[in-house]
This record gives structure tokens, C-alpha cells and sequence, in this order.
């Protein structure tokens, strides 16, 4: 089984990005590939056994919001291809330089959403 690892600003990333800011992609190595792609920036990974493509979710960034990319992978090979969120990185290139990103997990944001009800009914409990 092949573990594949993706070195390229993608997934569900934290971060807030303020109005006027855009995507774009630099490839890190010969495998990858920066591009536009109906119209959105996009990085492209072709290794012998996939190919894999991130993008931004939506044509425009929500300002002050966190981005989020969409990652597709297409397994070229009979073999099952692993893909792991935490063998993802991603970073940011802001002023001449590197930034890491937190990449979000699922798990994360079911925790941010159950820590927000638990505020709202607690603020709510606070009224009455």
C-alpha cells in the first residue's frame, strides 16, 4: 500500500484572510504543477500511482474567514492509495515570507461547533 503525501496549501486551513487577498499555489516539486482551472487557481500532484488536485472552494474568499481548499484525489493504480490529513501541510506566503498553516480537521470542527452550541445555551440560560 502507498502512503500518499501532499506538501501544498490544501485541505480545510485556519487562518483569516482580510478582504482583497487571493489564492495561488507555487509547486514544490517537479511532480506538481500551478495552474487556473475553470477560472480558479489550482495546484496539481501527479505521482506514479495518483494524481491529485487542490482548489479553493469558492470562487471568493469570505473576508476575514478561514479558506478552505477541496482536495480530489484520483488513484491511478489497482492498490488502495492512503491519504492522511495529517501528513498535510499547508503554507502561507505573505511580505517575503512562510507562514505555517493549521490544517483543521473534521474532528475540530465538530469541537468548535459543540463549543459554540454550549456558549449559545449557556448566553441564552444567562437571560432568562
Amino acid at each position: 500500500m502507498r502512503v500518499l503525501v501532499i506538501v501544498a496549501a490544501c485541505a480545510t486551513v485556519a487562518g483569516c484572510m482580510t478582504a482583497g487577498e487571493t489564492v495561488s499555489f507555487k509547486a514544490s516539486n517537479p511532480q506538481q504543477q500551478a495552474l487556473m482551472r475553470d477560472g480558479q487557481p489550482a495546484l496539481v500532484s501527479r505521482q506514479k500511482s495518483s494524481v491529485v488536485l487542490v482548489r479553493p472552494a469558492s470562487r471568493q474568499l469570505q473576508a476575514n474567514g478561514r479558506p478552505v481548499f477541496v482536495v480530489g484525489i484520483n488513484n491511478l493504480s489497482r492498490q488502495p492509495v492512503e491519504f492522511r490529513v495529517g501528513q498535510v501541510e499547508a503554507v502561507q506566503h505573505a511580505a517575503g515570507s512562510d507562514f505555517e498553516m493549521k490544517i483543521v480537521t473534521y474532528e475540530m470542527l465538530v469541537q468548535e461547533e459543540k463549543n459554540r452550541q454550549v456558549a449559545l445555551a449557556a448566553q441564552k440560560d444567562g437571560l432568562s
